[in-house]
């Protein structure tokens, strides 16, 4: 009896655990990009990996990535580092103003120890694999600061209501 109860109780604590989680996923959202994002990296549903490895939230993270743009800190002679990176689910970040449709862009910061800039093309390079998979294998270990999915209208503004090149005070080029 003991045994039985002990089973029920972590069953129904795993249960609870996962609904508590929340994630829904992209295939549940009826594979629309926008809803699966909304859904599950807005909010505080973001909040879960801030002060984790990036390697937890490119797990859960079910598109591909594809890299867009560097926060980079000057350490001449050495080489620079990222401080922050934007990454994009689509291909071509231009898409979204062709075909007039909104899109999410993922700005994450990071601690020190920053990456390294070259890092995510010398992972490629080295690995023989595509930007998705040097993405989440270069930056796996790097701990996320902070994090913020904002959504970009194809007319350039954002869910923020202004057009920028900043957040949280680092500069993307």
């Amino acid at each position: 009896m003991k045994n039985l109860i002990l089973i029920w109780s972590l069953l129904v604590a795993s249960i609870s655990a996962f609904a508590q989680d929340g994630y829904i996923s992209l295939q549940e959202c009826n594979n629309d990009t926008l809803e699966y994002i909304k859904t599950n990296f807005t909010g505080k549903n973001i909040e879960k990996y801030i002060n984790k490895p990036f390697g937890i939230f490119a797990d859960d993270f079910e598109l591909k990535f594809y890299y867009i743009g560097r926060s980079s800190k000057d350490n001449f002679p050495y080489p620079r580092e990222v401080r922050g990176i934007k990454i994009s689910y689509l291909g071509d970040d231009k898409f979204h103003l062709i075909k007039k449709v909104p899109i999410y862009c993922c700005f994450i910061k990071f601690y020190e120890p920053y990456p390294k800039s070259a890092g995510i093309a010398e992972y490629e390079f080295k690995n023989r694999v595509d930007q998705n998979r040097a993405i989440r294998g270069y930056l796996r270990d790097f701990i996320i600061e902070d994090m913020e999915f904002i959504l970009f209208f194809s007319n350039g503004e954002t869910t923020r209501g202004d057009k920028f090149r900043y957040w949280k005070g680092l500069g993307f080029d």
